[in-house]
């Protein structure tokens, strides 16, 4: 089964992925249909995609992902230079339909 991360659209701000992951009850539902994978091991495949593929570039806030024609996304709300607040920062998975 092919996860597929979009090129970003944004190269200005970078925002941090490496904080607390946060997924929707929605997303979750879906992406059980993507048996073998469990949901959990999808997004922590489309996690470790991220740095992956951009390394020390600038991260943009929003990453886009495609399984079997299914989209999803990942939102951050952490720029890099920003200090850490687990009660305010996370990184989201979400189906588009849940913004």
């Amino acid at each position: 089964m092919e996860l597929v991360l979009d090129e970003q659209e944004c190269n200005d701000e970078c925002y941090d992925f490496n904080v607390q992951v946060v997924v929707t009850k929605n997303l979750l539902h879906k992406l059980k249909e993507f048996e073998p994978l469990t949901p959990q091991q999808i997004l922590f495949k489309a996690h470790s995609m991220i740095f992956e593929k951009y390394g020390e570039r600038n991260i943009d806030y929003l990453q886009v992902f495609h399984i079997k024609g299914y989209t999803f996304w990942a939102i951050s709300n952490k720029l890099k230079n920003e200090i850490y607040d687990p009660n305010v920062h996370c990184l989201t998975f979400l189906d588009p339909g849940d913004y």
